[in-house]
């Protein structure tokens, strides 16, 4: 059964890996591989890891109204679902964590899908953080200027909205339960009325400045260690970008 599945896998990946390489010149490829500085990789391996574990703290730390699970416990289950993301669509591997997280530690995925939204809205948020900061270093014409605004909005109010759930629960249950008994068929209502309950579990770390605070730092610094790690590969290869660029 395992042999049918692992074939099953290699002809799907043959099949997107031809897809994947039409239009490319592979001579022009190679020659830039066999050209490429590898010791500019190392370092940027090695930012991208301590990112990792740094995306590894700041998911232990809003789940620790959860349940307390050790740094090193949750980084398999954070790599797990990174890797997810670059084989799935969709950021399916946030799902797959979560799903992980679930058999391994019984957290529900209802509260720890409401904190992996909470993470994208916070990576949202400081990217666009870092789109604003540098802009005086590389203006950007007048329609993106309107989509960083636009976005800006957008991450914001429902970072606000999250705000609002956290800090008042028992007044949205009301509204939530009503909603859900005036249109959720009976037999679904109770299995539905769960699924917010758990939910506002997982943003509990949304209820103190404080903690607030070290999820938008931690985040800060996941999003300068992508940064440099880029940096540091691009020099493994021709091609040279300002920093701050």
């Amino acid at each position: 059964m395992r042999s049918w599945k692992l074939w099953i896998g290699i002809i799907i990946s043959v099949i997107f890996l031809y897809i994947a390489l039409q239009g490319l010149d592979l001579e022009q490829f190679w020659l830039t591989l066999r050209g490429a500085n590898y010791w500019w990789i190392i370092p940027g391996v090695a930012v991208y890891m301590a990112g990792v574990v740094v995306r590894t703290w700041r998911w232990h730390y809003m789940l620790r109204h959860i349940k307390q699970i050790p740094v090193r416990h949750l980084f398999p289950t954070v790599v797990i679902g990174y890797m997810g993301n670059n084989v799935y669509p969709a950021r399916a591997g946030e799902v797959l964590r979560s799903y992980v997280l679930w058999r391994k530690e019984g957290i529900l995925m209802s509260s720890s899908l409401a904190t992996v939204i909470l993470e994208r809205l916070f990576d949202g948020l400081v990217m666009l953080l870092f789109v604003a900061v540098t802009l005086p270093f590389a203006p950007l014409p007048p329609v993106y200027r309107q989509v960083v605004l636009v976005f800006s909005a957008l991450f914001l109010g429902t970072l606000l909205v999250f705000f609002l759930l956290a800090s008042r629960p028992e007044r949205l249950s009301r509204l939530y339960a009503w909603g859900v008994d005036t249109m959720v068929p009976e037999r679904f209502r109770t299995r539905v009325h769960g699924l917010f309950d758990n939910a506002i579990i997982g943003l509990q770390s949304l209820r103190s400045p404080r903690d607030s605070a070290l999820i938008f730092f931690s985040t800060t610094l996941i999003w300068l260690a992508e940064t440099t790690k880029y940096w540091f590969v691009m020099h493994a290869f021709p091609f040279e970008v300002d920093f701050l660029c």
